[in-house]
């Protein structure tokens, strides 16, 4: 049967160039002729090899380097091609979300399993993990190309596996046939706002989608999503949530969300901290925030009342750290390099937020939230299943007066949640302990078991 074939897609296993290209799984091998049909027949070691002699010379000529990556690939194949791979990363450039617990989780386990865990070797977080006993790898290097090209499961945080791992739509055409995974979300933020562009089943061909909350899982079942009847969502709860143990130190979080206008493009890799943007201090948004860190009402008030003032920049934006000329009394910070999350979240007393996905794990710990949706500034997220006037856990204000009026009678009351959001919290979340990982984990395991039944394994 002629068929029209199209290649729009990492996930897709041929490309329109080079041609001659194939892909062999468990035990076949798929083809497409000059007839534009699509032939699948039964493979073996020796059919493979030579598709691949006459597949070689035709990457070569359009990609020496990815050329290299094939040969590097079937020259260590013996030696990945029995282990069971998990291929794990948060931001390539910051940890500290639910893929370094998971891999924290996991590090004693003796299941069969080898997890490697991907982070650029000049940060902070790779230094921890190392200073720990861990075994984090680097970014670009040749055991993390052959990790991802061996995997079995890939379990990321953020979305767009390929772009993360190094592969754009163009360069990933010379290896995509040799990724037989399945990814599973592990969640950066809530999928409770409007995000198919982001997290539609096919962008990063999800099998398991782990969440915390019901309105969660109303929302992706939307049709838009690609999710529903599938058996793919589980109530686990999220990793990183594990490590919210409240230890209030007395400070409030100012912590907003960027917005797409403000930063820098991406330049290389989805995984690589973005530029600094040299027009930043002419935007709408600096002025706002540096305004109120400036803000002699709220400043003195935490001084009388003994809190200090942390104000954190999102990942995407804290190349700008150096714009801000705050007031003596509040700290700037980025939270790449060594900042800790979950340092800052567990010691902090209240959080100021707009739209920010820390906010979930900030009424985790059921400690105060504070909502600043000024009228100057454009929602970060369209409404999906979470509604911030009905289901939010904190008040929102729209001037900064009305928000300093609310920190200062929050600092007055020693920042205590009100019973209203404490109900609030209690209704969003299905689980309130710290057994996400373990949870997680068994379900990734019984689909493990599918796995090795897939790839022929004993």
């Amino acid at each position: 049967m002629p068929l029209q074939f199209s290649y729009l897609h990492h996930w897709a296993k041929f490309a329109a160039s080079p041609t001659g290209g194939y892909w062999r799984f468990n035990k076949y091998m798929a083809t497409i002729n000059n007839n534009r049909e699509l032939v699948i027949e039964h493979a073996s070691a020796g059919k493979t090899l030579k598709r691949e002699l006459k597949y070689l010379p035709r990457v070569f000529t359009e990609s020496k380097r990815t050329f290299i990556t094939r040969i590097e690939y079937w020259l260590t194949r013996p030696f990945y091609k029995n282990k069971r791979i998990w291929l794990m990363y948060d931001k390539l450039y910051k940890g500290g979300d639910s893929s370094e617990y998971m891999y924290r989780f996991c590090k004693d386990k003796k299941d069969g399993i080898t997890r490697y865990y991907i982070i650029d070797k000049n940060t902070s977080d790779y230094r921890q993990m190392k200073q720990d006993g861990l075994h984090p790898v680097k970014t670009g290097s040749i055991k993390h190309k052959m990790a991802f090209l061996n995997a079995d499961i890939a379990l990321i945080t953020n979305s767009q596996t390929f772009p993360f791992n190094g592969y754009s739509l163009d360069k990933s055409r010379f290896i995509r046939d040799l990724c037989n995974f399945p990814t599973m979300c592990l969640q950066h933020g809530l999928s409770v706002q409007k995000c198919a562009m982001a997290q539609q089943r096919i962008i990063d061909n999800t099998r398991m989608y782990f969440i915390a909350s019901k309105y969660e899982e109303k929302n992706l079942n939307n049709h838009a999503y690609g999710y529903k009847d599938t058996g793919i969502i589980k109530m686990t709860g999220i990793g990183r949530y594990d490590g919210l143990i409240n230890n209030d130190q007395k400070q409030i979080l100012i912590t907003p969300t960027w917005r797409m206008y403000n930063a820098m493009p991406v330049t290389t890799s989805e995984g690589e901290q973005r530029s600094y943007n040299p027009d930043f201090k002419n935007t709408v948004y600096y002025r706002i925030y540096n305004d109120l860190i400036n803000n002699q009402k709220l400043i003195e008030t935490a001084k009388r009342t003994g809190y200090k003032i942390k104000y954190l920049l999102h990942p995407i934006l804290s190349a700008q750290v150096d714009d801000y000329t705050p007031d003596p009394y509040v700290d700037v910070i980025s939270s790449v390099g060594d900042m800790s999350y979950e340092k800052i979240l567990t010691e902090s007393s209240l959080m100021v937020t707009d739209y920010s996905g820390v906010q979930f794990d900030f009424a985790y710990m059921k400690k105060p939230l504070v909502y600043f949706h000024p009228d100057e500034l454009p929602a970060h997220y369209d409404d999906g299943g979470f509604f911030y006037d009905t289901m939010g856990f904190g008040e929102i204000c729209t001037t900064s007066a009305q928000l300093v009026d609310t920190l200062c009678e929050y600092m007055g009351n020693g920042c205590q949640m009100k019973p209203e959001y404490i109900a609030r919290v209690d209704d969003f979340y299905h689980y309130d302990d710290h057994s996400n990982c373990e949870r997680i984990y068994e379900e990734i395991m019984k689909f493990q078991q599918q796995v090795d039944i897939d790839k022929m394994r004993n």
